[in-house]
């Protein structure tokens, strides 16, 4: 009898302590450096963006989240390094390793996509260029057309940027139903939809934008015989976007044109007004979506395109080094 209540009492236990959160997810990890940093944390889930950071601790971090299906959970050191990315819902128990000096050799537990996920990236992908990685990830998507994670690569690890957009839109057209059930892609066709459409690589037309003193101005590219146009928010224009952009000026390799689309226009000008860049830097309503810059079908912030003196579309892409090495 005794054997019966402690055996009932012990199932009880693991009742319990299985379902102690159905409510949240819990992501704890480990930087194999052992710093103790801020990082911060993103994750996705039903329509909806959820930001924050966190501390590391001698190397150790931890924190929650909650979503009643699967939310695409990225963390990135405080400089907005990408160190990995994870698949959880309410109930999960993810647990992470990472290393800060080559983010690509993550480790991954506590569901089956996620495991999947950080081997395919040690395994395949790594620090190679984006031919390489667009070949492994179209390799793993026409063998595995019914996979989840087929789709999470496409939106993550695809370079889908320029002409690279329509093989992107042909891989996702490959996925059956089961592959694109999860919610995490439910804007990703959108997305394809808007950079493979007609206007996208047509030439870039006027924009409107207000300058840091308030005022209505149109850019045209027609200044120049090479123009690099860039599309920020104050948090994605950091380290390689804002140092290309003052070497590109520097050397008179092109002229440069920066539109920031952050929804609060005084933060955005007081930035602008306590920096010495000299450029054409403007505020564009909409963000991406709006009437000054949709016809361009940008992807995503930062983004870049470089025009020549009609407007045509000589690149355009979301790779600080692809656009260096074009114009420099």
């Amino acid at each position: 009898m005794k054997k019966i209540l402690y055996l009932l009492i012990l199932v009880a236990t693991v009742m319990l302590s299985a379902c102690g959160h159905s409510d949240k997810f819990v992501v704890k990890g480990t930087l194999t450096t052992g710093a103790s940093m801020n990082l911060r944390v993103i994750y996705h889930s039903g329509g909806n963006v959820v930001s924050g950071v966190t501390a590391a601790d001698g190397g150790r971090f931890g924190f929650e989240g909650s979503s009643a299906e699967d939310a695409l959970v990225e963390i990135y050191d405080n400089e907005y390094h990408l160190l990995c990315r994870v698949v959880a819902r309410n109930g999960d128990d993810i647990e992470v390793t990472v290393n800060p000096s080559d983010a690509a050799q993550y480790k991954a537990a506590g569901n089956d996509i996620t495991e999947r996920w950080a081997a395919f990236v040690r395994g395949s992908v790594g620090a190679r260029t984006a031919a390489a990685r667009n070949a492994a990830v179209a390799r793993y998507v026409t063998s595995h057309k019914s996979d989840p994670l087929s789709a999470l690569l496409l939106m993550t690890e695809f370079d889908a940027s320029g002409e690279r957009a329509a093989e992107a839109d042909s891989l996702f057209g490959l996925l059956s139903a089961e592959a694109r059930a999860s919610g995490l892609t439910a804007g990703y066709a959108a997305i394809l939809e808007r950079v493979t459409s007609a206007t996208s690589h047509a030439p870039v037309a006027a924009i409107p934008y207000l300058d840091t003193e308030g005022r209505a101005k149109i850019f045209k590219p027609r200044s120049a015989a090479r123009t690099l146009i860039a599309v920020t928010t104050l948090d994605t224009r950091r380290d390689s976007v804002a140092q290309l952009l003052r070497d590109i000026h520097a050397r008179h390799a092109a002229d440069v044109a920066e539109f920031d689309v952050d929804p609060d226009t005084l933060t955005w000008a007081r930035s602008v007004r306590a920096d010495s860049s000299q450029w054409t830097r403007g505020w564009v309503a909409g963000s991406i979506s709006g009437v000054a810059l949709d016809r361009l079908g940008l992807p995503g912030v930062p983004y870049l395109i470089i025009a020549d003196s009609t407007g045509r579309q000589l690149w355009r892409g979301a790779s600080v080094s692809e656009a260096r090495r074009r114009l420099l």
